[in-house]
């Protein structure tokens, strides 16, 4: 209680003291010391480490206030280890760490946003650069697969179109040649029937002119008998 009246207790002395998280203890001075031992006389208590515990509570309350939000959002980001033990790290080195895991939150996000992918795809990283070109990669690769595709589409289609011209080109010749065929069939079945149409005329001929020698070797037999 008196102690406590005197501003003397590890907690009240603690509050004007600094905390140097790269050696993990307590700052002090020569006052600092010669407090610590005459506090340890009068209290039969090392008061010194008292004090150093009290000094780091305090110095970890302080950075829970600034930084407990942040790092219970960042906890657990993959590829990244735990924060670990705050009061070896200064006010520089957890700011660092946690904008590290928000920038590769922050990343992973947006490539999950760009590509349309689930952000698990891109936990092999941690640096945002290397996961944004990752997403931008992913992104042109799908659209020169697109493309590709419609080119072999559009190739595919001009194949058949032209496969389509070439049978049509082809039936019409063969249109052709068939008219052309059919012609000639007609036009010598024709040039047959008038050869036939021509013999039997000749064969009429010959027989009129053999009926008419015939007739007139016969007038000519009559007229030598009388």
């Amino acid at each position: 209680m008196l102690l406590e009246l005197l501003g003397l207790t590890p907690e009240q002395i603690a509050e004007n003291e600094s905390w140097d998280p790269k050696k993990g203890k307590r700052t002090k001075d020569l006052g600092d010391r010669l407090g610590d031992g005459i506090m340890s006389v009068l209290t039969g208590s090392n008061y010194g480490e008292r004090v150093q515990e009290a000094t780091k509570g305090q110095y970890l309350d302080n950075m829970e206030d600034l930084y407990g939000d942040r790092i219970n959002k960042t906890k657990g980001v993959v590829g990244y280890d735990d924060i670990g033990d705050l009061s070896r790290l200064t006010d520089r080195k957890i700011e660092q760490e946690l904008k590290n895991r928000e920038l590769t939150q922050a990343a992973r996000s947006k490539a999950a946003a760009t590509t349309g992918m689930d952000r698990s795809n891109f936990l092999s990283d941690t640096d945002p650069g290397t996961i944004l070109a990752s997403a931008t990669k992913l992104v042109k690769d799908e659209k020169d697969t697109k493309e590709r595709k419609a080119e072999v589409k559009e190739e595919s289609r001009y194949r058949d179109s032209q496969d389509l011209i070439a049978l049509q080109f082809a039936n019409s010749a063969a249109d052709r040649q068939a008219d052309r065929e059919y012609r000639r069939d007609q036009q010598a079945y024709q040039n047959r029937k008038l050869d036939l149409q021509e013999a039997r005329l000749d064969r009429k001929d010959r027989q009129a002119a053999i009926q008419q020698m015939m007739a007139g070797l016969a007038q000519l037999g009559a007229s030598i008998a009388i």
